[in-house]
């Protein structure tokens, strides 16, 4: 017993590591409980706060203390959609507000949210909205778009887009 001792302290102390607010590369607290509900709850917030980086839905799996299969079960039962799915339909969304209201350019559109190549931006923007960026920006959003995901019941859901 006294070998694992040494072994059991240390992932104590990277759990609290991470649970831990000031902790910078823990964006979410790990789950020790709640329903599945809140878990996705958080992660969906983790993800509009993230739309310019890579998901890793293995860390956000780790996060909330089950296997990445259990979580993608779970993400999927709650929001219909695959994790990967919902981030990119985020993404989008995030890009038609942007062509709305701002100037930018698709290909500054595309790097604020972590796409490097502004053609396959293009493509994942056309294949989900069934319209490229370009004739979007020329109606300014009075054609019809897929409504990409239902975002989470809460008072937080519109601030964290804003």
């Amino acid at each position: 017993m006294k070998t694992l001792e040494p072994r059991v302290s240390a992932v104590s102390g990277r759990r609290s590591a991470l649970s831990s607010p000031a902790a910078p590369e823990a964006p979410l607290l790990p789950n020790g409980g709640g329903n599945s509900k809140d878990r996705i709850n958080q992660s969906i917030h983790y993800m509009m706060d993230h739309l310019d980086q890579p998901l890793q839905v293995a860390k956000l799996a780790a996060l909330e203390n089950v296997s990445a299969s259990h979580y993608f079960a779970l993400f999927k039962s709650r929001t219909g959609r695959s994790p990967i799915d919902y981030f990119i339909h985020l993404r989008m969304r995030r890009a038609c507000e942007l062509l709305r209201e701002t100037s930018l350019s698709i290909k500054e559109i595309a790097a604020e949210l972590g796409y490097d190549d502004p053609f396959y931006f293009s493509r994942i923007f056309k294949s989900v909205n069934h319209v490229a960026p370009r004739e979007y920006r020329v109606h300014r959003g009075a054609l019809p778009v897929v409504q990409p995901v239902p975002l989470p019941q809460n008072s937080l859901q519109l601030q964290r887009m804003s």
